[in-house]
């Protein structure tokens, strides 16, 4: 962003987890995997959002959806018209399961408005996320 102030106001909606480390292999009875994934869900029309009090609900819905799901929410780069998410996930739901989560309970945290595009990226990584979400 070129705006300074827009910069200032968006860093603390940041998310930098560094008690989660996707690096690591989650064990299950099937034995040990890694499954991350790179998430980024883009504003309906690139509209530029930067209101404090949308910020903030998105920013506890992606919490709270982590929770939710049992997501490791590693990093959330929350920006004026999108969203990058890195997230260590369980072997039982798909990546699409997993992005239709965020959007549905995002568009539920903003009154159930169409505010993302229909479709979703979604790519995994392992020990190495090229830098995937840079805050």
């Amino acid at each position: 962003m070129a705006d300074r102030k827009v910069q200032e106001r968006l860093a603390q909606y940041q998310i930098k987890n560094l008690e989660v480390d996707l690096s690591q292999p989650i064990r299950s009875s099937h034995g040990l995997y890694v499954y991350n994934l790179h998430l980024v869900l883009v504003n309906s029309g690139r509209w530029i959002e930067i209101r404090d009090d949308i910020l903030n609900k998105m920013r506890n819905m992606i919490v709270n959806i982590s929770k939710k799901n049992r997501c490791r929410l590693s990093a959330a780069g929350i920006f004026p018209d999108h969203i990058h998410l890195t997230i260590g996930c369980s072997s039982v739901e798909s990546p699409e399961d997993i992005a239709l989560s965020y959007l549905n309970n995002l568009a539920h945290a903003q009154g159930m408005r169409p505010i993302y595009q229909a479709g979703y990226y979604v790519g995994t990584f392992g020990e190495y996320d090229l830098g995937a979400v840079r805050l």
